[in-house]
């Protein structure tokens, strides 16, 4: 890559297991590197659990919806693989 160009880079969480008090912070650290196109918060939307991750639609995080199926395995596991 050359010296002008700024990497581009991307964001995926777990928000099922990441606190949405780091958002900012997170990304201020991913800034440092390079730009961050593509930015996706995946878990259960349909939790209350996530109610803290409204801020991803501050920061431009795409909300993936990724219901629980099973309750041994994390749902946002399973939707990466």
């Amino acid at each position: 890559m050359a010296n002008n160009e700024t990497a581009r880079l991307a964001v995926l969480i777990d928000a099922d297991n990441a606190s949405a008090s780091v958002a900012k912070e997170l990304l201020e650290e991913v800034a440092k590197y390079g730009t961050a196109t593509v930015k996706r918060a995946y878990g259960d939307w349909t939790t209350s659990n996530l109610v803290g991750w409204k801020v991803c639609r501050k920061y431009t995080f795409r909300d993936l919806k990724r219901y629980t199926l099973l309750r041994t395995v994390r749902v946002a596991i399973l939707a990466r693989t």
